[in-house]
């Protein structure tokens, strides 16, 4: 038997055998346990929503109502304005004025009285120049403030009235997340223990994520032309108070402005949940470095916040991966939404609850399926102490 040595000063080498220089099948691989999600849950608005309360809602269409106080403030609505005679005066509100409200005029500082209000119009009649100052010019946009009633002494009670409720309504949205396996991969030994598992955790985080972008983005629609389909109105639809659109830098005075209005509407309180893109957290960071602070994440929600304090009151500051602008066709420019946890809930179907269904397969299918199913919707309440800050460059 012949007897083959290697070349002097060459080194025996597999690579061209079993390619250990490079990646082979044969070789098992170091693998870990876990796959890695890049975004392993990317639902805190949610989270938020379900935390400040979730009512069971025995009908698809749900309905609560809201009711404000008489508004006290509104406008001369005029092109042309109104001589310093003239006593028939339209305005943009007319429901907001009652017989023998005193109307101060911002601009001018007259005082004038009503005395034929216009439930069910926009012009009303006054007396001019009742107080110490004389009547003068009305221009379009004059600010008209109530300042209380006048009644002569004696006088019968004039006519009774209230400030009616209004109904608001959503609908609960039905989602479902199948997914399965064949019995082949079942059975296939991986280097991932129980695929099933595995799967039902990774389709939990996009059950929750479909969630999340429906309470956000969602718009609101009923159809019955092939069965019932509905979707539930989102926070981007209803949220139309307090909107600034910055389109541009925000400065610190543009940020104290917008949380003026934010906070003006006092039964929310004052604390609100700021949810921002990435880009309006630094701004934030940057304006308000000595006003910042970081508050345990077990006492807000259960999420970590930054906290920033101002006049007008306090914000829970929270990053939000689906408010950036490269949400397309959702979102344009950077942004950040003001919100009262307390005037946001979670409406679930009296059976839709978030369920893992399994072996939802028809017979005969080689394998198995389950499936995430949620029916739910979102109520949101009292506009005027949410707000919307947007198109923010830098």
């Amino acid at each position: 038997m012949a007897v083959i040595q290697s070349t002097p000063g060459v080194p025996i080498t597999t690579k061209d055998t079993l390619g250990f220089n490079t990646t082979t099948s044969i070789l098992e691989r170091d693998v870990g346990p876990r796959i890695f999600y890049v975004d392993p849950s990317a639902s805190p608005f949610t989270l938020l929503t379900s935390r400040s309360g979730n009512k069971p809602a025995s009908n698809p269409r749900f309905e609560w109502y809201e009711k404000e106080l008489r508004p006290k403030v509104d406008a001369i609505n005029a092109g042309g304005g109104f001589t310093s005679g003239a006593t028939a005066l339209t305005v943009d509100n007319g429901p907001y004025f009652q017989v023998n409200d005193l109307l101060k005029v911002a601009r001018t500082g007259e005082v004038a009285r009503v005395t034929t209000p216009a439930p069910t119009a926009t012009v009303i009649t006054v007396v001019r120049g009742v107080g110490e100052t004389s009547a003068a010019a009305l221009v379009d946009n004059d600010d008209l403030f109530i300042i209380g009633s006048s009644w002569a002494e004696g006088a019968d009670a004039g006519a009774p009235d209230e400030w009616q409720e209004v109904q608001k309504f959503n609908f609960t949205q039905i989602f479902r997340r199948p997914f399965g396996l064949s019995r082949a991969r079942m059975g296939a030994e991986t280097y991932f223990d129980n695929p099933r598992a595995q799967l039902r955790a990774e389709k939990a985080v996009e059950h929750a994520i479909d969630i999340e972008r429906a309470f956000m983005f969602g718009e609101r629609y009923e159809d019955t032309s092939s069965g019932a389909r509905r979707a539930t109105r989102g926070f981007n639809t209803w949220a139309t108070s307090n909107v600034k659109d910055v389109s541009g830098t925000l400065t610190e005075n543009e940020l104290e402005d917008w949380l003026g209005d934010v906070f003006d509407a006092t039964s929310a309180g004052d604390t609100r949940l700021l949810l921002a893109s990435t880009k309006v957290v630094s701004v934030v960071d940057q304006l308000a470095a000595g006003r910042l602070q970081t508050v345990p994440s077990d006492k807000t929600y259960g999420i970590a916040v930054s906290q920033y304090h101002t006049s007008h009151g306090s914000l829970n500051i929270v990053k939000h991966r689906l408010m950036e602008s490269g949400v397309k066709d959702v979102l344009a420019g950077e942004r950040a939404w003001a919100i009262d946890p307390k005037m946001l809930m979670m409406r679930t179907y009296s059976n839709g609850s978030t369920r893992l269904r399994m072996d939802v397969q028809v017979p005969g299918v080689d394998g198995v399926i389950d499936e995430y199913l949620t029916e739910a919707g979102f109520q949101f309440s009292v506009p005027q102490v949410h707000g919307v800050l947007k198109n923010v460059t830098a």
